[in-house]
């Protein structure tokens, strides 16, 4: 969405409604991205060894609980699910931002008519 107002505020004379090809490689990007993250929680949560009770008393199955039942050491399982979640938020916050900044600057760029 942010990518769709930058280009109809930006290049107003390029816009038209998103291209397919440019939404087809927006959204195929947003589900490889989940599907990278998933993976990495998934391959990390299989080396882990579960000696204890395979009961987790939560509404969702989410990595804390099952980090939790692990009987092995977790501290190396939940930094390379944190460097992996955090590095996909920071890309695409900074992605969006990039997009708001330009949006703002070339705003501000705009005179109007009683400027002149």
């Amino acid at each position: 969405m942010a990518y769709d107002r930058y280009v109809a505020i930006c290049n107003p004379l390029h816009y038209r409604v998103m291209a397919t090809r440019h939404c087809c490689s927006l959204v195929f990007g947003s589900y490889f991205t989940g599907f990278m993250d998933s993976s990495v929680n998934v391959l990390c949560m299989s080396r882990l060894d579960f000696c204890d009770s395979n009961v987790i008393h939560h509404l969702f199955c989410e990595a804390p609980p099952i980090l939790a039942l692990s009987c092995t050491g977790t501290h190396d399982t939940e930094i390379t699910i944190s460097i992996f979640a955090g590095s996909t938020l920071v890309v695409s916050l900074i992605t969006i931002s990039v997009y708001y900044v330009s949006i703002v600057s070339t705003s501000l760029k705009i005179t109007s008519n009683s400027e002149k």
